[in-house]
Parts: structure tokens; C-alpha cells; sequence
């Protein structure tokens, strides 16, 4: 609810602005960084059959370049994107992600953009990071409460959307505002064993036109 009245309080104020900003023009460069902070799971599935599916709250974050091939059509990257569960006590680790990017901006008014965002790239686990999973026995059975140590690097992939709106707040300056969604697969424990995240969350960010 506040994040929608937010919104709309920006684009009221922006479609009273007099200055066009020149966002989403071609050979705009766009550098900043953003936060998130929404709901997700935690989850391992075996043979595609989900054994584990935990509640918890994610903060996400990372810097942000961006660049516009076409009027409208920026590629960018997230070249350090971090989340981490916050209310999972079973499970604590920093899940770190590279990112590339495309989006589509369009303009609402002179001041107010529209955009998607689609994410595609590659994450990661490093050595300590705690889960909680099931582990299968030596008769086969599974073991229902346990929490498995990360003893190596564990890579996966990482894929998902944004959308919102983008603001012009100043000569140079570009508030977003939105919502996310990422998905992230890794292997933990052997070749038929996967550990992941899903979860949807709000962005809030800020950026420099160049």
C-alpha cells in the first residue's frame, strides 16, 4: 500500500515537471545501485521431486551499470548481486549472483518511465555457507533435520524480471521504484541434488545519468 501511494505521489509530482530529461535516449550511460527487500523460499529438490520448501525473508543488493543501445533499450549489469535469507536460522549464507541485463523504458511523461527487466546469470555459494536439507540415509531413507556445511565453491545460474517505474528527481538523477523476481539453482551435494531460491521482493534504487 505505501509503496503504491509512493508511486503515485512521484508521478503526479513529475507530470507537473517542466525540464525533459533525456533518459532513455541512445548512448545514455547509467551508473548506481539498488536494494530490495521482499518474501521468498528456500528449497532442495532431488530427481525434480521437492524435499524441502522453507519461508523466509530476502535482502538483496548490488551496483548497477547500464547502458542505451537504442532509444528505449538499455543492457546493463548487476556485477556484484548479493542476497542473503534474513529469518532463517537453519540457514545463513551470502548467495552471490552476476547479472546481465536487458530492459525496455518507455516514457509516461517527461519526467516518468515505464520499464521491464529481464535478468539472466550466474550465482554462487562460498565455503561455510549452512543449509538446512534433507540428507538420505545409508538404507535410502531421508533424514529430515539436518543442516549441510558448504565445504567447496557451488555454482548455478540465476534468472529473473524487474518492472516499475524510473523517476527523474534531478538534472542527472533517476529514482526507481519496483518490484523483483529471481530464481537461483545450484548443486550442493552431488550431481542430482539442488539447492535453490525464489522470491519477489520491492526495489528501490538510484542512479547517475553519464
Amino acid at each position: 500500500m505505501v509503496f503504491a501511494l509512493l508511486c503515485t505521489a512521484l508521478f503526479a509530482a513529475s507530470a507537473n515537471a517542466q525540464d525533459t530529461c533525456r533518459y532513455a535516449l541512445k548512448n545514455t550511460v547509467e551508473v548506481g545501485g539498488n536494494f530490495s527487500y521482499g518474501a521468498g523460499s528456500i528449497n532442495e529438490s532431488r530427481n525434480t521431486f521437492l524435499l524441502n520448501d522453507l519461508s523466509s525473508d530476502f535482502l538483496t543488493g548490488s551496483p548497477y551499470l547500464g547502458y542505451f543501445l537504442l532509444d528505449k533499450l538499455e543492457i546493463g549489469a548487476y556485477p556484484f548481486f548479493v542476497a542473503t535469507p534474513t529469518n532463517q536460522s537453519r540457514s545463513a549464507y551470502l548467495q552471490t549472483m552476476f547479472l546481465l541485463s536487458t530492459s525496455f523504458n518507455t516514457e509516461i511523461n517527461a519526467n516518468t518511465f515505464f520499464f521491464i527487466e529481464g535478468l539472466l546469470g550466474y550465482t554462487f555459494l562460498e565455503n561455510g555457507a549452512t543449509l538446512y536439507v534433507y540428507q538420505i540415509k545409508s538404507n535410502g531413507s531421508f533424514d529430515y533435520d539436518k543442516t549441510a556445511v558448504v565445504n567447496s565453491f557451488k555454482g548455478g545460474y540465476a534468472t529473473g524480471t524487474r518492472i516499475g517505474f524510473k523517476y527523474d528527481i534531478g538534472d542527472k538523477e533517476i529514482l526507481t521504484l519496483g518490484m523483483q523476481y529471481l530464481y537461483t539453482q545450484y548443486n550442493v551435494m552431488n550431481s542430482y541434488t539442488f539447492f535453490g531460491n525464489s522470491y519477489a521482493s520491492y526495489v528501490i534504487g538510484f542512479t547517475f545519468l553519464l
